[in-house]
Order: C-alpha cells, then sequence, then structure tokens
C-alpha cells in the first residue's frame, strides 16, 4: 500500500447522546492506534513505505442539519463547534505523528465564505448547501474540493504517487491467461 487515508471524525463529532458518537479523547486515541497499526514495527501492518494523508472532518452547516432534524422530527446531533475541536484533533494527531494533512475544516469554511461573496446573496443555509448535502457530508462541490485538496497533496508531497507518474499493467498481464481465449472443448 503506498498510500493510506484517514478521513474520519464527521460522524464522530456528534452529541454525546447521539449513537454515532465518539468521545474526543477516543477518537484521538483511534486516530493514533490506526497510524500505529502502520507506522509501528511491532505491527502486523507495518508499512515503512507507507505514506499517510490525514484529512479533518469538514465543517457542519448548522442551519441545514437542523432543518433536516426538524424535517424527520429528531434532535439535532451535529454541530459546527463541536466537530471543528475534531478537526483541530485531527490536526494535533497528525502533526505529532508527522503526517501531511489536509484541514478539510478551514478549507470548506474559506470556500463557503468565497461562495458566499461571489454570489452577492445570502443562501437560506449560509452557503453551506453549495458543499454539503445534509449539512455534514459533501456533494459534488464538496467533493471536487476535497479531490483537488488530495491531488495538490499529492502532487506536492509525493510526486510520483501521481496518476501520471504511476505506470499501470496492461491489463492482460495481470489476468491469468488460463484459457482465456480458448473455447475449444
Amino acid at each position: 500500500m503506498q498510500l493510506l487515508i484517514l478521513f474520519f471524525g464527521a460522524n464522530d463529532a456528534t452529541i454525546p447522546s447521539d449513537r454515532h458518537s465518539n468521545p474526543l479523547e477516543d477518537y484521538i486515541k483511534d486516530l493514533k492506534y490506526m497510524i500505529s497499526l502502520i507506522q509501528d514495527s511491532d505491527s502486523a501492518n507495518y508499512s515503512p513505505d507507507t505514506r499517510i494523508l490525514m484529512i479533518t472532518p469538514p465543517p457542519v452547516g448548522d442551519k441545514m442539519v437542523q432543518a433536516l432534524a426538524e424535517y424527520r422530527d429528531i434532535p439535532v446531533s451535529k454541530y459546527k463547534n463541536r466537530t471543528q475541536q475534531y478537526a483541530e484533533a485531527a490536526i494535533e494527531v497528525a502533526k505529532g505523528a508527522g503526517l501531511e494533512y489536509i484541514d478539510l475544516f478551514s478549507e470548506l469554511e474559506k470556500a463557503v465564505a468565497k461562495y458566499q461573496n461571489s454570489t452577492g446573496n445570502a443562501s437560506k443555509y449560509d452557503g453551506y448547501d453549495h458543499y454539503l448535502i445534509d449539512g455534514v457530508h459533501l456533494n459534488s462541490n464538496g467533493n471536487q474540493v476535497l479531490f483537488d485538496l488530495i491531488s495538490q497533496t499529492i502532487n506536492s508531497t509525493w510526486p510520483e504517487l501521481a496518476p501520471t507518474n504511476i505506470t499501470y499493467p496492461y491489463t492482460m498481464d495481470v489476468i491469468p491467461k488460463v484459457h482465456l481465449f480458448d473455447f475449444s472443448p
């Protein structure tokens, strides 16, 4: 494995009463554990050549989450300020382990602000609806931002992993040639 991307936290950051909630302290331990599986030479999964890229959870569009909770008649369980704590923790874990990271939380906050400024009108959901499908998960625009950030990071940090620099095997060299085109009985 040449690259491992760790992208957790959006669901972990729900309020403690939510079934998906993972306390911040446990989230930090979990991230460190996943990293140790690759970096610890005593691990059965030790892979010293694997690069690890940490991605923070995206921000929460509070008004979108509120509207969806009202529509579903359920309590609100996700908030931007709580998710920001998890994003900051992911950055600290990445820095402590010497990993590259993408601060998706901050990058999407910038993208939302830029979108709001460029359109000149305030959206019902403060612009988060341009990047999030439900106030938590990325829509196609949000995924494009993430794709661009991952591509930039790979190209600048690990150019040898850029898709244009990887030699892909010819399909026929990978597929077993056992009677592949032999239709005789």
